[in-house]
């Protein structure tokens, strides 16, 4: 969870509960509302999330807002001090949440350095192959040492699920 911190609770708000569309259509809101897009980018570029959650304060108000892969869903903006117990409970609600629920994705795994995975992928990333090598030059150009390794879980039983109702 990130949040972030703005000076004036209308010129910076990122969101208009009045209008249609939402988004607050000014140099400060625009220039907010894409902070918070950068953001979200970031996050889900270098970690394994299904979701993540921000919260923007905004002087004396607030916003809490779901970020997923498609976008972002966002609560109207409140009243810190006419109604604290609204972000209270959300990160009460939130510390006590499984990973899960926090939006971390549990099919990911870290490849620790020097273990039997770690040394797999190497060795595939090296291995040629006889037909479409060009999918393993980008398996190697994708393992960046500076960066954390992941191993990801893929459900057997639930992959043949979602084939068969892709088909129907």
């Amino acid at each position: 969870m990130s949040f972030e911190f703005k000076a004036n609770t209308v010129r910076d708000d990122p969101f208009d509960d009045e209008v249609r569309s939402h988004e607050h259509d000014t140099k400060y809101g625009n220039k907010c509302r894409e902070q918070l897009i950068s953001y979200a980018a970031k996050m889900f570029a270098h970690q394994h999330r299904v979701f993540w959650y921000s919260v923007v304060i905004l002087q004396n108000d607030a916003r809490i807002l779901r970020w997923d892969r498609s976008g972002a869903v966002f609560t109207e903006k409140f009243s810190l001090w006419a109604n604290p117990e609204i972000l209270g409970e959300f990160l009460w609600r939130f510390s006590h949440s499984r990973p899960v629920d926090q939006g971390y994705d549990l099919t990911a795994t870290l490849v620790p350095e020097d273990s039997e995975y770690y040394h797999l992928m190497t060795q595939v990333a090296e291995t040629k192959l006889a037909a479409g090598d060009y999918v393993r030059q980008y398996f190697r150009n994708s393992l960046i040492k500076e960066w954390p390794w992941w191993r990801l879980r893929i459900d057997e039983e639930l992959a043949y699920l979602e084939m068969d109702m892709m088909q129907v």
